[in-house]
Parts: C-alpha cells; sequence; structure tokens
C-alpha cells in the first residue's frame, strides 16, 4: 500500500510536469526547476539506454554461443 502510494504520487507529479506548457503556467510554479521538455527528453533517453543495453548483451551471447560452437565442432571431429 505504501509503495502504491509513493508510485502514485511520482506519477502524478510527473504528469502535472509534463502538462505545464499546455496550461502555460510552466515558469510560476517553484515546485518543478527544470523545463517540460525534460519530461519528454528523460524517458527517451533511459529508453534509448535500456535498448542499447539489452541489445548489446543479447549481441555477446551470441557471439559466444557461435564461437563455443566452434570449438566444441573441432572437438569432436577430432
Amino acid at each position: 500500500m505504501n509503495r502504491f502510494v509513493l508510485v502514485t504520487g511520482v506519477f502524478l507529479y510527473y504528469l502535472a510536469w509534463l502538462l505545464l506548457p499546455i496550461f502555460d503556467i510552466e515558469n510560476t510554479l517553484p515546485g518543478f526547476p527544470l523545463p517540460s521538455i525534460y519530461a519528454v527528453i528523460c524517458p527517451v533517453v533511459l529508453l534509448l539506454t535500456g535498448l542499447f543495453c539489452v541489445v548489446s548483451f543479447l549481441g555477446i551471447l551470441v557471439l559466444y554461443s557461435g564461437s563455443t560452437d566452434k570449438k566444441s565442432r573441432k572437438m569432436k571431429s577430432s
């Protein structure tokens, strides 16, 4: 229950931060120190970073699994 309240509060803060330019009150509220464009840029950068890490990890797995297959084939043929 406590975690739900915290996550809901963070989501509502983010949603208000994202919608500030629509209501033209971006520079009047002191609770939002950064411009609202960062509400869009931050999640995009986090998603791209996470996607890069996942794809890199999978690529490394594919590369190493291919090299172990070649080694095992050489061992079986010998």
